[in-house]
């Protein structure tokens, strides 16, 4: 659940499409769509950690398909197929 949660918190720090990305116990990833690579890399890594020093709770809560329908914007992954 680490990989995963951090894998989410990338998500916020880079707000642009995702196209594909894995998951497992060990690592993970994420791919974006980015028309250019950022000028500062580093800056990502600052604010994703900012977000880990603030300690805030994680917890499972799954919705329903008319709440995933109302708010479509959180699922960034839905387009992306399986290889």
């Amino acid at each position: 659940m680490r990989v995963h949660s951090v894998l989410h918190l990338l998500s916020v720090v880079i707000p642009l499409p995702v196209s594909g990305g894995a998951v497992s116990e060990a690592k993970g990833r994420l791919d974006f769509d980015i028309p250019k690579p950022p000028e500062n890399g580093d800056a990502t890594e600052v604010e994703r950690n900012e977000f880990v020093a603030r300690d805030l709770p994680v917890f499972e809560n799954w919705i329903t398909e008319a709440e995933l329908a109302a708010s479509a914007s959180l699922a960034k992954t839905m387009s992306v197929q399986p290889p």
